[in-house]
């Protein structure tokens, strides 16, 4: 991979791990909810000390995060950059690629209805609806959970099930009802996520780490998110850290620019040219 595709492969490879939740998001949408299902499941995991309602109860109200880190992708080799990440809550979710001297030189774009990257080195961008690159069923919300190491959606906790948490407050929450297409579930650590997993009935299988739990002016979130996946059949590791400037509801506001002449390409286009 020579130099000039390092922007390219940063992108691509951010927009690749947040889409990975798609098949999971799918699954769970599909799912019937039962009052009976939901009274069963309570009196197996009412009593533990940490349980679907007390995830529910510990995520925090906020408007706004933003923070500075580094991202580091690997293949046969790796590539780095500073970024800087920015969200608003139920409106966007931004990650700004600055590998030299704090200059932007791409950013990766989520609102609620498509899905923008913006190589500025290449002078191209692509933009594709939400519902197309994420799939029906998943929206921004989800996502904004999911890298806040939240599950998808607790606003019906009774729909999950879980086990009993062991001497290190480990525990496991998954769906009350499987899917016959698809399966889904959530390595907890007391009220955050630790693991993402997928698996397909294929047998295919995806995961996404959470690590490196960190207390942020009262709420705890991962600071190094990590994951494994193909883009264009090749294997590729991703590893996101939040290091420094770490802050929620400080007024934080996003848009995205394209800029003036950029070539609009498709995603294929864009992997076919790294």
């Amino acid at each position: 991979m020579n130099k000039s595709s390092i922007i390219i492969a940063l992108l691509a490879a951010i927009l690749a791990m947040s889409t990975s939740c798609r098949s999971a998001q799918k699954a769970m949408v599909s799912e019937t909810r039962s009052g009976e299902i939901a009274e069963s499941v309570e009196a197996d995991w009412s009593n533990s000390a940490f349980n679907p309602l007390t995830v529910a109860a510990a995520a925090p109200e906020w408007t706004d995060f933003s923070a500075s880190g580094n991202i580091t992708v690997s293949t046969t080799g790796s590539l780095s950059s500073a970024i800087q990440i920015k969200r608003v809550r139920g409106r966007s979710i931004s990650i700004s690629i600055r590998p030299l001297l704090g200059i932007e030189m791409g950013k990766l774009f989520v609102d609620k209805d498509s899905v923008t990257l913006v190589d500025k080195y290449h002078n191209i961008y692509v933009r594709e609806s939400v519902s197309q690159l994420l799939g029906n069923g998943i929206g921004l919300y989800a996502l904004q959970n999911l890298l806040l190491s939240r599950p998808f959606d607790l606003t019906d906790a009774y729909h999950f099930s879980a086990t009993a948490p062991d001497n290190e407050r480990r525990w496991q929450m998954r769906p009350a009802k499987a899917n016959q297409l698809f399966g889904y579930f959530f390595d907890m650590i007391e009220n955050n996520v630790s693991r993402f997993n997928v698996t397909l009935n294929n047998g295919q299988q995806y995961a996404m780490d959470f690590s490196a739990f960190k207390p942020v002016d009262g709420k705890v979130i991962a600071t190094s998110i990590s994951a494994h996946i193909e883009i264009g059949g090749t294997k590729v590791g991703i590893d996101l850290k939040y290091t420094k400037s770490i802050r929620w509801n400080s007024g934080v506001t996003d848009y995205i620019r394209i800029p003036d002449g950029a070539r609009r390409y498709s995603l294929a286009q864009l992997l076919k040219s790294l």
